[in-house]
């Protein structure tokens, strides 16, 4: 227990405030303790981007493969479940690595995570939106499912690119608030 009172947050890598994974987010009154915590919340960006959403994209992008090279020719739009969950498995374990190598830079250079967030947030729409691409292109008269997963993936890293955009203005816009509140506080 810290000196108010609440338990200590739970802390991987460290003791910096990038760190911190999570605590108990309700206080003594039942009141949310997250202006006390350092970054206004208990789950924090730097997790999110790191190993959840690279995990999801390194799934995505192992369904990718396994509709690219191991759909059944002779159905539309279809990919064996046997065929499919080895190469889903396999990128998100790969895709999780990579996302504790993002985690890593993100608690090192603080300064990086804006920019890990949108390049992370263009990814994954990619992925999200590729399979849904494939499953257009082979429906259609011709069919042409790789170039449907292609522009299905740039629709998607589109909107993702988008989103991180989106995501960047608000954290921008919410560090000059900050800024500006600190700036009124009275000194001691």
């Amino acid at each position: 227990m810290d000196s108010g009172g609440l338990p200590r947050p739970v802390v991987i890598f460290g003791a910096d405030d990038d760190a911190v994974v999570g605590s108990n987010p309700i206080g003594r009154r039942g009141r949310s303790t997250e202006r006390s915590m350092p970054g206004g919340n208990w789950m924090y960006r730097a997790l999110l981007i790191g190993p959840v959403a690279c995990a999801v994209i390194g799934g995505a992008a192992g369904v990718c493969l396994a509709m690219l090279y191991r759909q059944e020719p002779n159905e539309r739009a279809h990919v064996y479940l046997d065929d499919s969950l080895p190469l889903l498995a396999g990128g998100a374990v790969l895709g999780c690595l990579a996302g504790l190598c993002i985690f890593a830079a993100c608690r090192r250079w603080p300064w990086v995570r804006s920019g890990l967030t949108v390049l992370v947030m263009t990814v994954l729409g990619a992925g999200i939106a590729a399979p849904f691409g494939w499953i257009a292109g082979d429906m259609g008269r011709e069919r042409m499912p790789r170039e449907g997963m292609a522009v299905g993936a740039a629709i998607g890293a589109a909107g993702g690119l988008a989103s991180g955009a989106v995501q960047l203005l608000i954290d921008l816009l919410r560090r000059r608030a900050e800024r500006g509140v600190a700036a009124d506080r009275p000194r001691d």
